[in-house]
């Protein structure tokens, strides 16, 4: 290396190390002043309202300015530190040089170890419930030092016999892998316990609702998006709107997320044998060690729902940036539009992080073209950029206060509509404590973090020391994973963290290409060779591990029969079918329904009848608002009503008074029930 790069590459860890020591002490200041001057962090009108019993409700608001603290602050101040810097003659001895470099990889496993010291045990079982033994470890350990050595001779020149056969092979288990995937979660069945029941009930009630003619947002309380508009297209085109078939369209989108991973990572990673065991990891830590940890499938229906668009997004920008034809790029550029549109209507949360981070990628790669050159910044460009970006989101805003107004004749309640997403986001929900220091969810940012220094640094070196495509994809991927790292921030569940993660593996499989051609490249240097060696090997350790759980998992340990295990109770063999069966005894063909159960959706689909309440009829009710319109309905209906154990517990619970009314003063009767069910009919008597 040059002395000016040893130079800049000591300059920069100094200021890297400087932000975050500022940062931190900032965070910790800011988390006072909210201790101090905001004791009660929740708003009165939730916490007096707000009744889901379930909930463990604790405000992190303090912890959360520390979060939005470190990751809105660090590009700037780590600019300042590093312009000043600039400024300053270091002297930059083989000494200083090799002590930046030692601190730069014992820190990270420091830190690794303190954070994994502090996760729960539960935690830790999920990431290494794969294979459970020795053998997995040691196979991994071996793997990486063959691995290593190959790169000792022209591994190229090694594999080239083997060519055509390796690459067989590797089709061969990346087609098992997304079978096995899809296998899983095409859940024609799926367990029923309480959390699955919930979390299922969650995505597939609104989009039967939309197939029966309501609106997305039952009464405006939007809790996931509009999503259900997609899936509404299909079951319509089928005319199928069945568990079953709600299950496969999910297992669709899982295989096609795992598709565009698969691209991002093929296009961006020059070695293929770093990519396929990446790709492999990334689907064995994010779409299977989840289910294998909770023993339970209620995860499956829930992943394609955040995840889909932001790998999308990913792929369309890898292709983008390996495309030189003008016309292509153009093409390209409005399909990210165009993509983000659909994005944020299928949900916004991720949805909006998908527009924001595809503009800033397009302004960032046009902007450092330009100064890399030393050409003129064109501003009619940039203004062009942004206003396609202001012109996405407001197609957005036409098209969803469209659809609501022709489907209800009313307009779409903003304040309504975001009313989930403020009681999560605002207040906490599922809270886990998020302290500086002590918990995993900093080496997960501290990744978004360095790969951010790439292209910034970039920018203020006005030169291209990596390459333009790699700085534009480093900072488009830590802008995806910051965003979508605000869910874990609302509903900081410990799967959450993992599951909102899954950017830092691809940026960790970038870096690893970068470690390994910077060691061929400075073979004449052995140290810094061999430290750029230990950092590729330290990554390198858990990824090979993960890679060989995952063909562990499909080719010796096939997780079917593990899984018909928890299919106990099911949909086709179990309480739902039997309930159905019942309904159907108890009822006439003609008879108006309105059932109110914790499955009522599979319910209404099963006896194909369309669910026409107004509210929303699976037990996710966030406040007595939400009772206080289940009972008017009630009072005012003459449909007979089927209700569950757990909604009349509900209901009794949150409103005494008026469960009273209709059903110890008898203007409901029960007319028959079974362990599960109570059908009451109307005492005409009474009304």
């Amino acid at each position: 290396m040059s002395e000016k790069s040893v130079q800049n590459h000591i300059k920069s860890f100094l200021a890297f190390i400087f932000s975050i020591y500022i940062i931190f002490i900032a965070a910790y200041f800011i988390k006072y002043l909210a201790g101090v001057f905001f004791p009660e962090c929740l708003p009165v009108d939730l916490t007096e309202y707000f009744n889901l019993y379930v909930m463990d409700f604790r405000p992190e608001t303090a912890e959360k300015l520390q979060y939005f603290l470190c990751v809105g602050m660090f590009p700037f101040v780590y600019a300042i530190f590093f312009k000043i810097l600039q400024t300053v003659q270091i002297n930059a001895g083989d000494k200083l040089y090799k002590t930046v470099i030692l601190v730069e990889i014992a820190l990270p496993v420091l830190l690794t170890a303190l954070l994994c010291k502090n996760i729960d045990n539960d935690a830790l079982n999920m990431l290494y419930l794969g294979i459970k033994s020795k053998a997995g470890a040691i196979f991994s350990i071996f793997s990486c030092l063959i691995l290593m050595a190959l790169y000792n001779f022209d591994l190229k020149r090694f594999f080239k016999p083997f060519k055509y056969i390796v690459n067989i092979l590797m089709l061969i288990v990346v087609i098992a892998v997304f079978y096995t995937t899809a296998n899983l979660y095409y859940t024609p069945t799926y367990d029923f316990s309480e959390a699955s029941v919930m979390h299922f009930a969650a995505y597939f009630s609104p989009v039967y609702k939309v197939y029966s003619g309501l609106s997305a947002g039952v009464d405006f309380t939007n809790l996931y998006g509009f999503y259900p508009y997609f899936y509404n297209i299909v079951l319509k085109l089928f005319n199928n709107a069945s568990v079953q078939f709600f299950s496969l369209i999910n297992s669709i989108l899982v295989c096609l997320s795992l598709l565009f991973v698969s691209i991002t990572l093929f296009l961006n990673v020059k070695n293929k044998f770093l990519a396929f065991n990446f790709f492999l990891s990334y689907v064995f830590i994010y779409n299977w060690a989840n289910i294998f940890s909770t023993h339970t499938l209620f995860f499956l229906q829930f992943m394609p729902h955040r995840v889909f668009f932001i790998t999308m997004i990913a792929a369309c920008a890898s292709i983008y940036l390996k495309i030189k034809n003008i016309i292509l790029r153009n093409i390209l550029k409005i399909t990210g539009y165009i993509i983000s549109i659909l994005a944020i209507l299928w949900n916004a949360e991720s949805g909006l992080i998908v527009l924001v981070c595809w503009t800033l990628f397009l302004l960032y790669e046009y902007v450092s073209l330009k100064v890399f050159e030393n050409k003129p910044v064109n501003y009619k460009k940039i203004i062009l950029i942004v206003s396609a970006a202001a012109a996405s989101f407001l197609i957005y805003l036409t098209s969803i206060q469209l659809i609501t107004f022709f489907r209800t004749g009313m307009w779409l309640d903003n304040a309504s509509n975001f009313y989930y997403q403020t009681l999560f986001y605002k207040s906490g929900y599922y809270m886990l404590p998020m302290p500086l220091f002590k918990h995993p969810w900093m080496l997960v940012i501290l990744v978004y973090l360095i790969a951010l220094v790439k292209p910034v640094k970039a920018l203020l070196l006005k030169k291209d020391d990596c390459n333009t495509v790699k700085n534009s994809l480093y900072l488009l991927l830590s802008l995806l994973g910051l965003g979508i790292f605000v869910y874990y921030q609302g509903r900081s569940y410990i799967l959450n963290l993992v599951i909102v993660s899954f950017p830092a593996l691809i940026i960790l499989a970038m870096f690893c290409n970068d470690f390994i051609q910077k060691y061929l490249e400075n073979k004449d240097n052995s140290f810094v060779s061999v430290s750029y060696l230990a950092r590729t090997v330290l990554i390198l350790l858990p990824v090979l591990y993960f890679s060989v759980s995952a063909v562990y998992t499909v080719f010796l340990k096939n997780p079917a029969p593990y899984f018909n295990l928890l299919k106990t109770n099911t949909i086709q063999d179990g309480s739902c079918v039997n309930n159905v069966k019942f309904i159907k005894q108890n009822t006439q063909i003609d008879e108006k329904i309105d059932i109110l159960t914790i499955d009522a959706d599979t319910m209404y689909s099963m006896l194909n009848i369309k669910d026409s309440l107004k509210f929303n009829t699976f037990i996710d009710w966030a406040d007595k608002q939400q009772y206080c319109k289940v009972f008017d309905y009630l009072e005012s209906s003459d449909n007979t009503l089927i209700m569950d154990v757990k909604v009349l517990d509900n209901l009794k619970k949150y409103e005494s008074k008026k469960f009273e009314e209709l059903f110890s003063k008898k203007r409901y009767e029960i007319y028959a029930q079974n362990k599960d069910l109570y059908i009451f009919k109307q005492n005409l008597n009474k009304k």
